[in-house]
């Protein structure tokens, strides 16, 4: 009784790692650039200076951008985050500002 549980397991087993690496292997379609302007609004910002400007187009268009969302009382994963940032910061060195902007 316990091989033939053992076996049927063992099948299951072998047909879900199967179909796991089929779809794994499978190629995926690449997100649509145009698609891009609906994940981040346009909407009207002020900056620091008061300049009036547009989120994604002055801001994210054609860029390479990282956010980080963290509050001031996070005490779990926030901390860690944050640090990483820091050291890929410092790894960018100049390019952070002129064509990555964090």
């Amino acid at each position: 009784m316990h091989r033939r549980k053992f076996l049927s397991g063992l099948a299951a087993a072998t047909v879900t790692g199967a179909w796991t690496t089929a779809r794994a292997t499978q190629p995926r379609p690449s997100v649509p650039s145009h698609s891009a302007p609906t994940y981040f609004p346009n909407v009207a910002l002020r900056t620091q200076d008061d300049k009036l400007v547009h989120f994604y187009d002055d801001l994210v268009r054609n860029k390479i951008v990282v956010f980080n969302m963290m509050f001031t009382r996070c005490t779990g994963i926030c901390p860690g985050t944050t640090l990483n940032l820091q050291h890929v910061q410092r790894l960018l060195g100049d390019r952070v500002g002129r064509d990555i902007f964090m």
